[in-house]
């Protein structure tokens, strides 16, 4: 029974009404606040860009470290970006750190949705998770600030 509700309220829930989890698609915000802070972590390479964008999420937001706090539970539902990025220094699910990953990198008019992908799978503790495939010429990069990963695949795992 405690597995059953383990499951419905960690993985069944959270795909059924969390937006840019699995269904529902969230729509691209463009503010001035978000184009200003995008032209700042613009790079002329886009691997670059992307490494700033990454660190930025990184260094302003919680992730990982700060995951069993129950206060954090009622965030999860925070997707207003510009909110987010005026409250720096929290906790953010992955589903809203990617999220603020993918609107800072398509507000760089580097990148497109066809080369961010999102990846969703259960964890080994029963929960659900998702990080980003983002695709730069013929390199993939797997992006993953909840969990502090920044990795460049190699050609066997990128296909």
């Amino acid at each position: 029974m405690l597995v059953a509700i383990w499951i419905l309220f960690t993985v069944i829930i959270p795909i059924l009404i969390m937006p840019n989890i699995y269904f529902i698609k969230l729509r691209r915000r463009k503010t001035k606040e978000i184009e200003k802070i995008s032209r700042k972590l613009k790079d002329k390479s886009k691997e670059k860009t992307l490494k700033n964008v990454y660190d930025y999420i990184t260094q302003n937001y919680t992730g990982i470290e700060e995951r069993y706090k129950l206060a954090n539970y009622f965030k999860l539902f925070q997707y207003n970006v510009d909110w987010n990025l005026k409250h720096k220094k929290q906790f953010l699910a992955c589903h809203l750190q990617n999220w603020m990953t993918i609107t800072l990198l398509l507000n760089t008019g580097q990148f497109t949705r066809k080369e961010i992908k999102k990846h969703i799978y259960v964890t080994r503790y029963l929960t659900i998770h998702q990080y980003l495939i983002v695709k730069i010429d013929k390199q993939k990069f797997k992006i993953d600030p909840f969990f502090k990963e920044f990795n460049k695949l190699k050609y066997s795992e990128s296909h």
